[in-house]
């Protein structure tokens, strides 16, 4: 795919003078002599399809809008994906000769002009579904969105020379997340969100030899942290509302565990997990009955409330994450909420490998490479813009799930059990019941998959790992039973309602009766 300026001027010099040029055309007609049109004022959907030019290149130049361009193998195989758009003046590009292509036009009005010469060739091979039409483009699960801030930060960065692991980049994201968080969080940008459970879990003086209370229906970063103190983790099973840690087993495994070992888990890790908030009161409760401290996992619920009430803000410390395909991204990093400004501190000290304040280098402590960069948290900055966006998003292309798949007989949407919960919906998951479905959920999986539509098993219960397969764990299957159910639909601020419709129908196509 080349940019050709001069090519540019000389288009959009046409395109703007000539009046015959300024009218629609149908654009599935096969144009077999040299042409130029313009594809004028596309709607969202819009579909040049899969095809070619044998003999020559073809250039195409966005006057206005978006368009996502997508290039194909002999075999009809999707090989790139690219969304173009004219933020920063006109585009212009040129397609090889051979190369199988096609073009989605994304943004209301865009405005496409076209140059080519020699036989317009449509794909017509076999093992394509119904051409562009049926499989678009690949549909991930929850990809990162830019919202075009974030390069300013960056290139300050560079321009100052700043790019390590501190900085004015890092300061302003810290503050923009106290503000958005409010209630006089103090807030510390790490690494990841793996490292705000690691250095949570040690200013609550989990030690070598404790034993720490952690969700079991979660991903292996919330129980990690607890192996890297020395400590053992217990993991307890979840309730069936909210699928995060059943309150009930959690008061039956501290009772259990001070029986045993005389001593009380030093830690409890719930989790919000997918975004849904656990029962906090009840959690809180437990934990306030025994005088046991929470280590909040908020990873994936960055928006997410309980009873009107952030999470990430119940627990003494609470985690956030900021990976690739979390509410807002910094490529990889996390974030530590604190209590106090005091436990900040702390926390940005046992980032910084421990160093004391000394103008040479001395340690009493041991401590990690855990800060975030300037670089990443200018991204981060430039992400903070967009957060409340993607946030309704999900929630929006949540409620499609919900009111497109209600008449589906075997499929249950995870919701808000009540209106104590408002969910981030980070990714919508459903149950698949395959007695009433017809297939089950991995079945489903596999065909979702092969249609370009990424989807997920739910996480897979610590207590059946085998790296856990040791520690004790107080269950009762309903864990188990949402891992054989449930899945992961596509959720993102990359999904188009198109792509949720597109995706439900590929759902009822896919029962069995």
């Amino acid at each position: 795919m080349l940019i050709d300026k001069k090519l540019l001027d000389e288009v959009s010099s046409i395109a703007s003078t000539n009046e015959r040029l300024r009218k629609n055309f149908n654009l599935h007609d096969s144009l077999d002599a040299p042409s130029q049109r313009l594809l004028n004022a596309l709607e969202p959907g819009t579909i040049i399809p899969i095809h070619r030019h044998e003999n020559t290149s073809e250039t195409y130049v966005i006057l206005r809008g978006k368009i996502r361009l997508t290039l194909y193998n002999d075999s009809g195989i999707e090989t790139e994906s690219h969304v173009l758009c004219t933020e920063n003046g006109n585009y212009g590009f040129n397609i090889l000769r051979g190369q199988w292509h096609s073009l989605e036009v994304l943004e209301h009005g865009s405005v496409i002009f076209e140059v080519k010469d020699g036989p317009y060739t449509p794909l017509s091979a076999d093992n394509v579904l119904s051409s562009f039409e049926t499989k678009k483009h690949i549909i991930h699960l929850c990809l990162a969105h830019m919202s075009g801030d974030e390069q300013k930060y960056i290139q300050q960065a560079f321009s100052d020379n700043w790019v390590a692991p501190l900085g004015p980049n890092v300061d302003l994201f810290e503050s923009m997340l106290e503000t958005w968080y409010g209630n006089n969080t103090h807030i510390a940008a790490l690494a990841s969100g793996t490292s705000a459970v690691h250095l949570g879990l040690l200013q609550l003086g989990v030690q070598p030899g404790d034993e720490v209370i952690c969700q079991s229906f979660t991903f292996c970063a919330s129980a990690n942290p607890i192996t890297y103190c020395g400590a053992k983790p217990i993991f307890v099973d979840s309730e069936p509302e909210t699928w995060n840690m059943s309150p009930e087993l959690l008061e039956e495994a501290i009772k259990d565990r001070i029986e045993k070992t005389g001593r009380k888990p030093k830690a409890i890790i719930p989790v919000h997990l997918y975004g849904m908030p656990a029962k906090m009161d009840e959690i809180q409760s437990v934990a306030q009955k025994y005088d046991i401290a929470i280590m909040e996992d908020a990873a994936e619920a960055q928006g997410s409330q309980y009873k009107g009430k952030l999470c990430g803000t119940f627990g003494e410390f609470g985690a956030m994450s900021f990976n690739g395909n979390k509410m807002i991204s910094t490529s990889g990093g996390g974030a530590l909420i604190c209590k106090s400004a005091e436990a900040k501190a702390k926390t940005i000290f046992y980032a910084t490998q421990a160093r004391e304040p000394h103008a040479y280098y001395e340690h009493k402590e041991i401590g990690y490479n855990y800060r975030l960069s300037n670089i990443c948290a200018g991204v981060g900055c430039g992400q903070m813009s967009v957060l409340d966006a993607h946030i309704a998003h999900h929630r929006h292309v949540h409620n499609m799930y919900v009111d497109l798949l209600a008449d589906v007989n075997g499929i249950k949407v995870h919701s808000n059990p009540n209106d104590k919960y408002n969910s981030n919906y980070w990714l919508t998951t459903i149950l698949v019941d395959s007695a009433k479905f017809g297939i089950d959920s991995s079945d489903l999986n596999l065909k979702l998959n092969s249609l370009g539509i990424e989807s997920r098993p739910l996480w897979k219960p610590m207590h059946l790992q085998p790296i856990y397969k040791n520690a004790p764990a107080y269950v009762n299957g309903v864990s188990e039973n949402l891992f054989k159910q449930g899945l992961c639909l596509p959720s993102g601020p990359c999904v188009t309602d198109n792509d949720v419709k597109y995706i439900v129908r590929i759902i009822k196509e896919s029962i069995i009766r």
